[in-house]
């Protein structure tokens, strides 16, 4: 037995699934043969979203901090009222990158919430983050 499954909020591609579980191929949801309905389709909700778009920011901010030897952003930017000159400039940098990264996150989140802007890909999104380079 096959499942059609819707696989956009549209409701207009459908995914074909196999006994198996297996998504074998989509197709437009109105040349399904005569008779079979598609189910709705597993659509994320907003908080799912919200969470996914956070989580992955917030991992590309940790990311890059490690790549100095610290935890996570959150260690770096602790840093910045160090004694030691470089960790100082490091912790300092970490809070400003921290800060314009969220800026733009949460103005990018505001513009998809207010309607005035779809929703992005993390591609998408992270080419207008601020690019994230150690000072010399």
């Amino acid at each position: 037995m096959k499942t059609y499954k819707y696989t956009d909020a549209t409701n207009t591609v459908v995914h074909i699934i196999d006994e198996d579980g297996i998504s074998r191929m989509s197709m437009l949801a109105s040349t399904l043969p005569e008779g079979n309905a598609p189910e709705p389709a597993d659509l994320p909700t907003t908080e799912q979203i919200i969470a996914g778009f956070t989580g992955s920011i917030q991992a590309r901010l940790d990311t890059f901090a490690r790549t100095r030897g610290y935890d996570g952003i959150l260690s770096a930017a602790t840093y910045a009222s160090s004694t030691n000159a470089q960790f100082a400039t490091e912790g300092q940098y970490a809070v400003n990158a921290r800060d314009l990264t969220w800026a733009k996150c949460y103005e990018i989140l505001g513009a998809v919430q207010s309607g005035t802007r779809p929703m992005p890909t993390l591609a998408e999104i992270e080419a207008e983050l601020p690019v994230l380079e150690w000072p010399l």
